[in-house]
């Protein structure tokens, strides 16, 4: 048609390649290319930057992969603001980052469903084809500490389970940090300390080995306990090291958002579409949530 989004076809290529399940595709194609249509031709078309905005926030597609509550405020901004502060407004930013973030996390909820049914006799031997995978690597609001939960946190509460813990003295950090530096020979308050700063967001985040050397430690030590070698476990050791670094990075979000002054309203809609959209993602696959 005369233009080219190299974005939308990055993602095309990512999801052709890397998803096994025809309705992965089938569901994200027609929509990348409405995206690609309102960006590299509608949008581009029309002469100013209200029109353009408009365009955007009547967009089906945006509609469809946004943050719900950016479409209950755009408008509301559209009509109090003047046209030389359209460019310049924070919460126009605001809800259209949200509305990225959100199609973000709905991308990541079809990604980690088809990863569920892909393995679904695993999931029904387990009794987890009802869980929605990775759900509590999203932020939620405590009403009584009137705070947000930290999912790296969760992530090495979790990993501690797995590896034996069962007190909660010592800690995660502490029983984890013991248990990665008993294995790679080391000092246990190095990598005591180590996982405490990725907790604290200190010191860089980690990288992606590091990661995967952790859940190695631990997943082999649940392997030893049960007595098995699963056939999979190598790609088990890569996949856990992913969903890792989901929680790091929503952890490294939700801390950015609330620096970034973001409302509590708009947050939590954005956190929210990862479990609309993964029951969506297990309809259109065949293997429906029953709960």
């Amino acid at each position: 048609m005369g233009f080219s989004v190299p974005t939308i076809t990055s993602w095309l290529g990512i999801l052709e390649l890397g998803c096994s399940n025809p309705a992965v595709l089938n569901y994200w194609k027609d929509k990348l290319y409405a995206l690609s249509d309102l960006s590299g031709q509608v949008i581009r078309s029309l002469p100013n930057v209200r029109d353009r905005l408009k365009a955007y926030d009547s967009s089906e597609v945006v509609a469809q992969l946004g943050c719900p509550v950016s479409r209950q405020s755009f408008s509301d901004q559209l009509a109090m603001l003047a046209d030389d502060e359209l460019a310049h407004s924070k919460p126009l930013a605001q809800l259209m980052a949200a509305d990225a973030l959100a199609a973000l996390l709905r991308l990541a909820a079809w990604l980690t469903a088809e990863s569920q049914v892909a393995s679904w006799e695993v999931e029904v031997q387990e009794g987890t084809q009802n869980v929605i995978c990775a759900a509590w690597a999203i932020p939620n609001w405590c009403p009584i500490t009137q705070s947000w939960s930290n999912p790296m946190q969760t992530a090495l509460e979790k990993l501690a389970a797995l590896a034996g813990s069962t007190k909660k003295r010592p800690g995660p950090v502490t029983h984890l940090g013991k248990l990665w530096a008993a294995h790679d020979g080391m000092e246990a308050e190095s990598r005591i300390r180590l996982l405490r700063n990725w907790v604290q967001h200190k010191g860089g985040r980690p990288s992606f080995q590091m990661l995967h050397d952790l859940v190695t430690v631990c997943f082999d030590f649940h392997i030893k306990e049960r007595n098995d070698l699963p056939a999979d476990v190598i790609p088990a050791y890569w996949e856990g090291a992913c969903m890792l670094r989901f929680a790091e990075t929503m952890s490294v979000i939700i801390r950015d958002l609330q620096r970034a002054g973001w409302p509590r309203e708009l947050v939590t809609s954005v956190m929210d579409v990862y479990a609309t959209e993964y029951r969506t993602a297990r309809d259109l696959m065949g293997k429906p949530i029953e709960n």
